[in-house]
């Protein structure tokens, strides 16, 4: 998952660069629900339990799910435009996963490896390249200060994930907190520093959480250096991954014309075939299309 900031950032990027002035105006009236769609289908990744966890594997495509399922059902229940830049915000994290996810996994390596040591390396080295590319971009755009738990309240979103995953209806809003929270310590050095002792000491085995932390980023990974130059690097069958500003690019397009979709379906001028086009529901770790499209 690029890192949840560069989610924000870049929903923002692709929002001041949409050609549609009544598409922005109609967002800006609901800011603060478009960037917390920019970043929510990574919520559950900080949640407590396992069952919780296979929310956000899901909404990303595990077990060949369909990524488009929590797009076409908000749509459909959408309550005003509250739902609606949710979900604008919501396509741009997919359309950002699916770009850059596949060229990450071939510079770090199978994130869910069977090898203990190899997938703990993988993991630590895919978080350290989105940490770094975040760090890089000078990005100074943070979650925890431009959404806040409460944004969830009557959004279709809470009800989608109730009915899907027979979550309880306390399961997002308290799994949001603790992503905002976690994220404010990954930008504080003094946190880091504690963890990265602890880590020293034995007390925190996970290595692989450390490179969450933006203090992590400050040194070499590895002897990869900066980030610019994993993706510089040639991996498996002469693998030479492009550069993150034409990744930048592609996802850019990707997310605008994603954004046209929803919005013209939301406005009845865009029919349900356009919209899964658009929309297919590719994996968001892979880039790959599912056996099933559309609704299911």
């Amino acid at each position: 998952m690029p890192k949840e900031n560069t989610h924000l950032w870049f929903a923002n990027e692709v929002l001041q660069s949409y050609p549609d002035h009544q598409l922005v105006r109609d967002v800006s009236g609901h800011i603060g629900r478009f960037y917390l769609g920019s970043f929510i289908p990574d919520t559950f990744f900080y949640a407590s339990t396992e069952r919780l966890v296979g929310i956000s594997e899901t909404l990303h495509g595990k077990n060949n799910t369909p990524t488009n399922e929590a797009v076409i059902t908000v749509l459909d229940h959408a309550g005003g435009m509250h739902d609606i830049a949710f979900i604008l915000g919501y396509v741009t994290h997919c359309a950002l996963d699916i770009v850059f996810h596949p060229v990450i996994n071939a510079i770090a390596g199978d994130y869910y490896d069977e090898d203990p040591a190899q997938r703990s390396r993988s993991v630590y080295l895919h978080r350290w390249i989105e940490t770094c590319l975040d760090d890089r971009l000078g990005n100074r755009l943070r979650i925890y200060r431009l959404t806040r738990p409460a944004l969830v309240k009557d959004l279709a979103y809470e009800d989608f994930i109730v009915s899907k995953f027979h979550a309880p209806s306390t399961a997002l809003r308290r799994t949001l907190s603790r992503q905002l929270l976690f994220n404010r310590l990954f930008a504080s050095r003094r946190a880091y520093a504690v963890f990265k002792l602890l880590h020293g000491l034995g007390a925190l085995r996970s290595r692989e959480l450390l490179s969450l932390f933006y203090g992590d980023v400050k040194n070499g990974c590895e002897g990869l250096g900066e980030p610019t130059a994993c993706f510089g690097v040639k991996t498996g069958a002469d693998f030479l991954p492009p550069d993150p500003d034409i990744l930048f690019s592609r996802a850019r397009g990707k997310a605008l014309a994603m954004m046209r979709a929803a919005y013209g379906f939301a406005k009845g001028s865009v029919s349900e075939e356009q919209l899964l086009e658009a929309i297919p529901g590719e994996n968001l770790g892979t880039g790959e299309l599912p056996s099933r499209l559309g609704r299911s």
